[in-house]
This record gives C-alpha cells, structure tokens and sequence, in this order.
C-alpha cells in the first residue's frame, strides 16, 4: 500500500468513526432535554445491578466507564509502533465512550450511578502497538456482545431508543480496532457468526462481568439479577 492510498485509508477510519460520534451525540442531545439534574455517584465496593432498565443501564455505564478509563491509560502508555493518524483514531474512540457516559448520565436522571473508578490494567501491554490494539480490540468486542445481548431485554422504549444507537456506534468502535490490526478481519468468524439467527456475538452480563473482574479490583459487580435472554 503506497502513501497515498495508506492515508485514504486512514481517513476512510476517521469518517466510518464520524458517524459513531454524530450518532451519540445526538443521542446525548436529545436526552438533555429530558432531564438537568445530574446523578449523584454512589461510592461502592460490592454493588449489584437491580433487574429493571436502570439496572441495565447502570451496567452498559460501568462498561463505557471502563472503556474511556483503558484509552486514557493507554494514550499515557505513549505506546511504540503506532502509524500516522492512528493516536487521532485512538482519541476519537476515548471521547465518543465519553459522549457515550455522557447520554447515559442523561438517562439515568436522578438514579444514583456508579462513582468513577481507577481501573487496573497492569495485565495488559499498552505501551506498543500491538498489545495496545489486542486489548482494545478483546474489550471493545466483549461491550459490543454485551450490548448486543442486552438490548433486546430492555422494557423502556426511550432506553431501547437511546442502546440501539449506542449499539450502532459501539459496533463501529470495535470494527475501527479490527481494520487497524488487520483491514480483512471485519468479518472474522469470531466478530460474525455464521450459525443460524442473530450473526452477531452476543455474551451474558454474568459472563462479561465474570471477565473484566480483574479491570474492577478491588471492586466487584454482580450482573445475576440483570435479565437473561
């Protein structure tokens, strides 16, 4: 791939990801209107979801909370290997998860939310390319099977509304990564299944949270009341 064409490509990210961000912040927009009060945090060091819509909403909140918290570290890391233009990718990925916390905020009005909390990432290589890119690639999957399978269970048709194009955004997060590590595994067999029925991954909040416990400590979320599919 010659210079030229390398750019284009990298401008082709940066536009794919554009639509993400004019979607949540639309979203946020739209959900301002709804509501000025701004949720207190609750200081938690054991908190179960509740099994109702805010419960799930609190939930997709941790995950976005912990997504914007893995790019602030992982631009600090000032990682090695990094091409041109992929730092600005990385940026946009932080700051649509924090337009993302933001609508999300918005939506749970006056319900208390989870404080924000100091991830632990010392598992992970952040500091070159490669470890950067696997790791953003292994949590912005894990969220989007997380929405994917959530979503429907919502009751709410103004939470449905606001996941489903959260949803939308979050599965562009998470091709963005995979066209940055490798540009023909968009549709991979792990990221597209080929069975019958939904062609998108889908995973538990008891499986999802189950595998980002070692981000949370010392903290610990119980996804069991959530509803299940």
């Amino acid at each position: 791939m010659d210079v030229f064409s390398s750019a284009k490509h990298r401008l082709r990210r940066r536009a794919f990801l554009r639509v993400a961000g004019g979607t949540a912040a639309s979203a946020a927009l739209v959900l301002a209107g709804c509501g000025t009060k701004t949720p207190e945090p609750v200081a938690v060091t054991n908190y179960r979801f509740p099994a109702n819509d805010t419960g799930q909403l609190n939930y997709f909140y941790l995950l976005k909370q912990l997504l914007v918290g893995f790019y602030q570290q992982a631009l600090a890391a000032n990682p090695s290997g990094l091409q041109l233009g992929e730092l600005d990718v990385l940026s946009d990925l932080r700051d649509h998860h924090v337009v993302h916390l933001q609508a999300l905020n918005y939506a749970l009005n006056s319900t208390p939310v989870i404080a924000q909390l100091t991830y632990t990432f010392t598992g992970l290589t952040l500091n070159t390319r490669a470890g950067l890119l696997a790791a953003a690639q292994t949590l912005e999957d894990l969220t989007l099977a997380a929405f994917n399978y959530s979503l429907p269970l919502l009751s709410s048709v103004d939470s449905l509304t606001l996941l489903a194009k959260m949803t939308s955004a979050q599965a562009r997060h998470a091709a963005t990564v995979r066209d940055l590590l490798d540009p023909t595994a968009l549709a991979a067999p792990d990221a597209v299944l080929s069975q019958p029925g939904s062609q998108a991954a889908v995973a538990s909040p008891v499986t999802v949270l189950t595998a980002l416990t070692p981000y949370f400590a010392p903290f610990t979320f119980d996804g069991s009341l959530l509803p299940v599919a």
